[in-house]
């Protein structure tokens, strides 16, 4: 089995072009197992409570995190640096549309993919 961590950006880029992103996960590769932090539900649960334009997206999220087999750690560090320490030491893939954490990843030789708008993991 391989572990996938999804971020905000992917999740709720995802959502904003109507794909289920913990699905485009399982379709890159049958073993990914998407996962998330306390602390990317946390960033979900700030974008929903501030009424904006991706209020309904981190909504979404949210409701279908539960639904979806997700991983959840239990950890509520600040979300990038979480990621980046975290898959490097589970040596665990990203995907994120956050083009500096992307570069960081990179430079770390993690392996980063990021959410097309037709759902797919690039």
């Amino acid at each position: 089995m391989h572990y996938l961590i999804l971020d905000t950006s992917s999740i709720i880029f995802s959502l904003t072009n109507n794909k289920d992103p913990f699905q485009a996960a399982r379709e890159k590769s049958p073993y990914y197992l998407p996962v998330v932090s306390e602390g990317i539900l946390r960033e979900l649960q700030a974008i929903k409570a501030r009424h904006e334009k991706f209020s309904k997206y981190a909504s979404a999220a949210l409701l279908l995190i539960p639904l979806s087999n997700v991983e959840i750690v239990k950890d509520m560090s600040p979300v990038d640096g979480w990621i980046t320490n975290y898959a490097k030491k589970a040596g665990y893939a990203v995907c994120t549309n956050d083009i500096a954490l992307k570069k960081v990843l990179k430079k770390a030789k993690i392996r980063a993919f990021s959410m097309t708008r037709s759902g797919t993991l690039r």
